[in-house]
């Protein structure tokens, strides 16, 4: 979670933000995922896992509230709760 760029407004079909970083997907969950096309990567916005095109740097799809946030504080998670429930 470290090099989540957290969340943000994101749409579907929507240029990913160029001032907002791209996380890194951890090796042990990235070997569990579908293959993707070369140009296509999962990356995390917040809790929400995107498929991002690189070449055209467009989200191209969403899976909310894809991960649990067992660091976060309690304000956070009440937060959390709220859009992801």
């Amino acid at each position: 979670m470290d090099e989540n760029p957290g969340d943000f407004s994101h749409d579907i079909n929507d240029t990913y933000p160029k001032r907002k970083p791209l996380s890194t997907m951890p090796f042990n969950i990235l070997v569990r995922l579908p293959r993707l096309p070369e140009d296509i990567e999962y990356r995390f916005v917040g809790r929400h896992l995107i498929l991002h095109d690189t070449r055209a740097n467009v989200i191209l799809d969403r899976l909310p509230c894809a991960i649990q946030c067992s660091d976060c504080n309690e304000l956070s998670i009440a937060l959390k709760q709220r859009t992801c429930e």
